[in-house]
C-alpha cells in the first residue's frame, strides 16, 4: 500500500480506523473484521431483499462492502468462499461446466382442467387404496414463469456441523439429470443466502436423524414486471436488443459468462424444495423461510375440491387483470402437491414425473389487436408462411406485434384480412396466433387476402404442392440463409455464435453463401476480427465452435442437411438402421425401394432422400464438406446391435409422431415417453399408431385423420404420463 492511508468508514460497525491500524492488530484481527462485515452484510441483505424490512441505509450498506472488498483485496487469503462480495460478480468465465444433480429434477405432468386435476387426484386414490370420498389435503403454490435451479449447500466443518452450511455449487436444471454451472451468477442473487442460517443442521438431525453433508435445495429464478422494465431500459442505454419477455431475460442474464453483468440485472429467486427431504411441502416452505430463502408467500393448504375449485378460479381471474389488481410478476399456472410425506413416498414417481404433484396449466392469454399488414416467409425448404404484423399489443405483459397465420388454408378458414379486428392467444413460449375476427368491426372496404404468385425474396413463380406454396428457386437467398441457420442451430452442428444475425450478415458480405462456406470462413478471420460489433474473442470463438463442428455425428450433419420430411428423429433413427450402420454413403446410395423397406420409413421419407441423393449439387456439396474435414460426419460406423424397445413399457411396439405445440419442448415429451418403450418417426404413415397433436397442427393432423390413425391431445398425453395405459383413453 505504500504507506497510504486507507479509510474503512462501515459507520454502523466500528469508528474510521487507518489500514496501518489494522495491520498494527495482525491477521487475526483482519480476520475477524472480515467475519464481521460479512455476517452484517447478509443480515441487512435477508431483511431488505426477503423480509422486505430494510433496517439500515444504502449508503451505510455500500460503505461496508466497499471496507469488505477492500479487506480482500488485500488479503485474497481471508476472504471467505460464501463473501458478500460475490453480490458484485466476478471475471467472467470461459466455458461452461456441467454437473449431475444429487437427486433428479423431475419434470411435472400437466392438467388444463378442474376434470384433469380430479382424474389425477382419484388415481393417486386407487394408488394408495383409499377410500374415493377422501380428500387428501394439497398444497398450492404458484407456477413461477422463470428458470428452474438447484443450489448445493455444504457443510463448512463436517466436525462442527454447528457452523452450518455455505453455498457451493448453483446448477440450472438441464436435462433434469445434468445442468450448467451457474454458481458465480447465483451468488450475485441477496435472495440466495450464501450460508445457511445455524440452525439449519440442529432442523435436519430432528427429521432426517443424520446431517447430510450436502444438500440440494431447488427454486425458481424470475424477473419481476418492474425489473423487465428496468433491465430494457438499461439494455435501451447501451444500444442493445431488447428482452422479449421477462422469462427470457431472466432465463438469459443467469446464463452470462461475466457475473457482474449478471449482478446488473434485477433477478430475484423463490425457494419451493428441499430435494430428499421427507417432511410436509407446507412444513418445508417454512424451514426454507427460517433458513433465509425468499419463499413466495402465496402458498396455501387445500382441504376440500371446493377450496381447490375457488383458488383456481381466482387466478383465472387474476390473470387477465392489469394495475395494481394483478401480480407483480408472470406465473402459467398453479403446482399442487400432496401434503403428506408418508403418502408421498407411497406415491412416488412415473417416467420422469412425481405421482404427487402436477402442474394446473392457466388457460392461455387472450387479447385484442389490429392487422396492420400480413407478410409472408419463405422456410428453408422454401414452403411460404405468412405472419400477420399486428398493432403493438400487451398480451399477459408481454408485448406482441406479430402473430403465425400458420397457412393459406388458415387464412381463409378465419376469413383474416388486412385491417381487421382480431383476437390473438399466447401460450407459453410459442410466437401467438390469431384466434378469431372481430367480423363487426370490420372496415366496409375489407378485401379477401391473396397469397402472393411471386417469391418475395428471389421473384420466382411459386408452385403449389397440395395445401403448401413453395419457391423450388434452389439460389433462393431465403431458402439460402434459413438452410445455413439450420445447419448451425443446437439440435444440428451447434455452432455456438452462428447465429441468425450474423448468417444474414455474412451472406450480404459474400463469404456464407453455402454450406461448406462455413468451413471457409477462417479466410476471412482478420476481416471478422474488424467487423462491427465481434471483436477478436468472439471471432476466436465462433471460429472454434466451427472446427469443433466437425466432430458431430451424422445423425446431427443427416438433420442439419435439411431435407424434406427428414427431422431429428427421423435422422437418428436412419443412421442407426443396421443396414446403413453410421455411413451417409452407404444411406444415400439406397434406391427408394430399397429405403422404403428400412424400419420406420414411409413413401414420403423414401422420395425425398432419392430425390436428394440424385441431386447433383447436393452430392458436389458433400464431397466438399468431406474434402474440408467432415468425414467423420458423414461416416461414422458403430455398434448397432438389434434394434430394441424398452422392456415391459406401456407403450412397446406403438410408433408416435408428434406436431403442433405442446406444453413443453418435444424433445422432453419424446424423452419421456421413450422411457415407456415408445419409438418416433417424423412422418405419418400407415405405421403410425399415435399421432400426438397440439395447437396448430396443420397437415400432419389431416393425413392422420384420413390414415385413421389414432390422435391424442395433450390432455391424453399428461394421463399417459401420469400412468394411464393407451387402452385406458
Amino acid at each position: 500500500m505504500n504507506g497510504d492511508v486507507i479509510l474503512f468508514s462501515c459507520p454502523t460497525l466500528s469508528s474510521i480506523v487507518t489500514f496501518a491500524d489494522m495491520q498494527h492488530k495482525g491477521r487475526s484481527q483482519i480476520r475477524e473484521r472480515i467475519e464481521e462485515l460479512s455476517f452484517q452484510l447478509e443480515a441487512w441483505a435477508r431483511a431488505y431483499h426477503v423480509s422486505d424490512e430494510p433496517v439500515v441505509s444504502d449508503q451505510d450498506y455500500d460503505a461496508c462492502l466497499r471496507e469488505l472488498i477492500q479487506l480482500e483485496t488485500e488479503h485474497p487469503d481471508l476472504r471467505l468462499p460464501d463473501s458478500p462480495s460475490s453480490r458484485v460478480g466476478a471475471a467472467p468465465r470461459e466455458n461452461v461446466e456441467k454437473h449431475r444433480h444429487l437427486i433428479p429434477m423431475l419434470s411435472l405432468a400437466n392438467a388444463f382442467s378442474l376434470e384433469d386435476v380430479e382424474s389425477w387426484a382419484n388415481r393417486n386414490l386407487r394408488f394408495l387404496k383409499s377410500p374415493e370420498d377422501l380428500f387428501v389435503p394439497l398444497v398450492v403454490e404458484e407456477k413461477m414463469d422463470g428458470l428452474a435451479l438447484s443450489l448445493t449447500y455444504t457443510l463448512l466443518d463436517t466436525t462442527k456441523p454447528e457452523k452450518g452450511y455455505s453455498l457451493r455449487l448453483a446448477t440450472t436444471r438441464g436435462d433434469g439429470t445434468i445442468g450448467e454451472i451457474v454458481t458465480p451468477n447465483a451468488k450475485t442473487l441477496r435472495e440466495i443466502p450464501l450460508k445457511l442460517a445455524a440452525s439449519a443442521s440442529g432442523t435436519l438431525k430432528a427429521a432426517l436423524g443424520e446431517i447430510p453433508s450436502d444438500l440440494e435445495i431447488r427454486g425458481e429464478i424470475y424477473m419481476d414486471h418492474k425489473g423487465f422494465e428496468k433491465l430494457n431500459e438499461l439494455l435501451a442505454g447501451k444500444g442493445q436488443k431488447l428482452a422479449a419477455n421477462p422469462r427470457n431475460a431472466a432465463a438469459g442474464s443467469l446464463r452470462l459468462l461475466d457475473s457482474k453483468l449478471v449482478a446488473e440485472r434485477p433477478l430475484r429467486f423463490f425457494a419451493y424444495q428441499i430435494a430428499g427431504l421427507r417432511i410436509a411441502q407446507s412444513e418445508t416452505l417454512k424451514l426454507l423461510s427460517s433458513w433465509g430463502f425468499a419463499v413466495n408467500p402465496n402458498w396455501t393448504i387445500l382441504k376440500s375440491f371446493t377450496e381447490l375449485e375457488d383458488r383456481i378460479h381466482h387466478y383465472a381471474s387474476l390473470r387477465q387483470q392489469s394495475g395494481a389488481a394483478a401480480l407483480s410478476y408472470d406465473i402459467d399456472g398453479l403446482v399442487l402437491k400432496v401434503d403428506d410425506p408418508e403418502k408421498v413416498a407411497l406415491l412416488g414417481s412415473i417416467a420422469n414425473s412425481p405421482r404427487w404433484a402436477i402442474a394446473y396449466k392457466l388457460p392461455a392469454i387472450e387479447a385484442q389487436s389490429f392487422v396492420e399488414s400480413i407478410e409472408v416467409q419463405v422456410g428453408r425448404t422454401g414452403q411460404i408462411t405468412p405472419v400477420a404484423w399486428l398493432r403493438p399489443t400487451s398480451v399477459g405483459g408481454v408485448v406482441v406485434s406479430r402473430a403465425t397465420l400458420h397457412n393459406e388454408e388458415q387464412i381463409r378458414l378465419k376469413d383474416i384480412r388486412i385491417g381487421d379486428t382480431v383476437w390473438i392467444r399466447r401460450a407459453g413460449e410459442v410466437i401467438p396466433e390469431v384466434i378469431k375476427v372481430e367480423t363487426s368491426l370490420r372496415p366496409g372496404n375489407s378485401v379477401p387476402y391473396a397469397m402472393p404468385e411471386l417469391c418475395p425474396a428471389c421473384r420466382t413463380k411459386l408452385v403449389r404442392e397440395k395445401s403448401a406454396l413453395l419457391c423450388v428457386n434452389r439460389l433462393c437467398p431465403a431458402k439460402t440463409v434459413e438452410r445455413i441457420r439450420h445447419f448451425a442451430s443446437r439440435h444440428a452442428m451447434d455452432i455456438r455464435g452462428l447465429g441468425e444475425q450474423l448468417v444474414e450478415r455474412f451472406w450480404e458480405l459474400g463469404w456464407i453463401k453455402t454450406l461448406p462456406d462455413i468451413y471457409r470462413l477462417r479466410d476471412h478471420e482478420t476481416e471478422l476480427k474488424v467487423l462491427e460489433g465481434l471483436g477478436e474473442k468472439s471471432v476466436t470463438k465462433l471460429l472454434e465452435a466451427i472446427e469443433n463442428s466437425k466432430k458431430q455425428t451424422p445423425e446431427k450433419f443427416l438433420f442439419g442437411l435439411g431435407i424434406d420430411l427428414i427431422g431429428e428423429t427421423t435422422a437418428e433413427d436412419l443412421v442407426n438402421q443396421e443396414r446403413v450402420n453410421g455411413d451417409l454413403e452407404t444411406l444415400f446410395a439406397l434406391s427408394e425401394e430399397e429405403l422404403v423397406e428400412l424400419d420406420n420409413v414411409g413413401p414420403g421419407i423414401a422420395q425425398s432422400l432419392a430425390k436428394a441423393a440424385r441431386d447433383a449439387h447436393f452430392r458436389s456439396e458433400l464431397d466438399e464438406l468431406r474434402e474440408l474435414g467432415l468425414e467423420n460426419c458423414i461416416k461414422s460406423p458403430r455398434d448397432v446391435g438389434p434394434r430394441k424397445t424398452t422392456e415391459g413399457g406401456r407403450l412397446s411396439g406403438f410408433t408416435f409422431v408428434i406436431t403442433g405445440t405442446l406444453d413443453r419442448s418435444r424433445d422432453e415429451i419424446k424423452k419421456d415417453l421413450k422411457a415407456l418403450g415408445a419409438t418416433f418417426t417424423d412422418s405419418i404413415s400407415k405405421n403410425t399408431n399415435y399421432l400426438i397433436a397440439g395447437e396448430a397442427a396443420g397437415s400432419k393432423l389431416v393425413k392422420a385423420q384420413k390414415l385413421g390413425v389414432t390422435i391424442w391431445g395433450q390432455t391424453e398425453l399428461d394421463r399417459i404420463l401420469a400412468g394411464a395405459s393407451p387402452s385406458e383413453l
